[in-house]
């Protein structure tokens, strides 16, 4: 895989959508050529320190991937719809030569939407105690489920993309082009309430309140100097708690200094010769970028409160990113995937921020508990999330 490509989707994960499709060959060509531009240098290692100590880069880097991702869709769909009506002209001039196989979409829909509207009947009408049987109420539900797909797939043929569904792309194409101006922050903010925006603006039009989309409000102009402001807080606490360089034999991560391992720092710079001599090496503003690029960005932390930016970020450090995130969904109700999300990071900003910094500090515990290192790590474990437990409440509450 290209290493610029590699690239975009460590740091956005969600761009890696954009490669569904047809076309991932031009798709990828213009990932790469987006973060070559955004980073100012082709080469993958330097491109990966310029956007991890340039947020304003790294934000309009993903609002680039997010509009090729958007096209890449919109032209799936194009391609899918023209597959449709090329489709139901075929069977059309079928069926205007006598030919029976014409006749074939008019029978399997017909048998099909029979078929869902007498299960749908059957069951409103039937008794809601007919079976316990769990391999019955399994079997309904594939049932229902198969027809049900079957009915969007006979109704998309006939009909093709509903009307609401084309308002909906459009005002969420106009809501990306509209978060173009923002900074980082307002980025992440934005995106953390796109979808509710959406699906709000949808429903207006339907309800025929003639209403246009309104332009989110613009970005403050520090939006990037607090960004970064929030970022070093957090990291010099983590730093802190990680402390400097050690090699215990009894610690799989082997070498490790500031936190980074032997094995994250051959990641970072792409170089699997380094040894223990480089990770001793290793400078500060290096780490301070590897933290930011390989924690902080993918999870999104700017997106988040603050207090519980510095909860899920040291948590991130400490077991992964991937398990962090799942901690906070589980905790705010999102599907628990360990991708940090729109949906997510709308479902965080609507919690009450030092509940929320609490409950994941228990969360955290309950994970460590869990561990066969619990007997000998616990008390450092619980020591260092009471210790970002309580600056978390201070951030949070200041």
């Amino acid at each position: 895989m290209n290493p610029l490509i590699a690239l975009a989707l460590q740091l956005v994960p969600d761009a890696a959508r954009a490669f569904a499709g047809g076309k991932a060959g031009d798709v990828a060509a213009s990932v790469s050529r987006a973060v070559a531009e955004a980073a100012g240098t082709s080469d993958a290692q330097a491109a990966q320190i310029a956007l991890a100590q340039d947020p304003a880069k790294l934000a309009d880097l993903r609002i680039k991937l997010a509009q090729i991702a958007a096209q890449a869709e919109s032209d799936r769909r194009a391609d899918d719809l023209a597959d449709t009506e090329s489709a139901r002209a075929t069977f059309a001039e079928l069926a205007k030569a006598g030919n029976a196989v014409g006749l074939a979409p008019v029978i399997i829909s017909v048998i099909v939407t029979v078929g869902f509207f007498v299960m749908l009947i059957w069951l409103l009408v039937r008794e809601p105690t007919l079976t316990t049987d769990s391999a019955v109420l399994q079997l309904i539900n594939i049932t229902i489920g198969a027809l049900t797909a079957a009915f969007a797939t006979v109704v998309n043929f006939w009909l093709g993309s509903s009307h609401g569904s084309r308002i909906k792309d459009q005002i969420s194409a106009t809501l990306q082009a509209q978060a173009a101006g923002s900074g980082a922050r307002q980025v992440s903010a934005a995106l953390g309430a796109h979808s509710a925006r959406i699906e709000a603006a949808v429903q207006a039009f339907q309800a025929a309140t003639q209403k246009p989309a309104q332009a989110p409000a613009p970005a403050p102009a520090s939006a990037t100097a607090d960004a970064d402001r929030r970022f070093d807080a957090c990291v010099t606490i983590v730093l802190q708690l990680e402390g400097g360089y050690v090699d215990d034999p009894r610690d799989p991560g082997g070498a490790t200094n500031m936190g980074i391992t032997l094995s994250t720092l051959r990641d970072w710079r792409k170089d699997p010769s380094l040894g223990p001599d480089d990770v001793k090496a290793l400078t500060e503003t290096e780490a301070k970028a590897i933290y930011r690029a390989s924690y902080w960005n993918p999870m999104q932390c700017d997106g988040l409160p603050a207090g519980v930016d510095l909860s899920v970020f040291d948590f991130g450090v400490n077991a992964g990113p991937s398990r962090s995130v799942k901690l906070l969904e589980s905790l705010v109700g999102t599907t628990q995937d360990g991708v940090m999300g729109p949906q997510t990071l709308a479902a965080t900003a609507a919690q009450d921020a030092p509940d929320l910094i609490r409950r994941f500090a228990d969360g955290r515990i309950a994970y460590y508990k869990s561990l066969s290192g619990w007997d000998r790590y616990g008390t450092g474990w619980t020591n260092r999330t009471n210790t970002v437990e309580k600056d978390a409440l201070a951030m949070a509450r200041a």
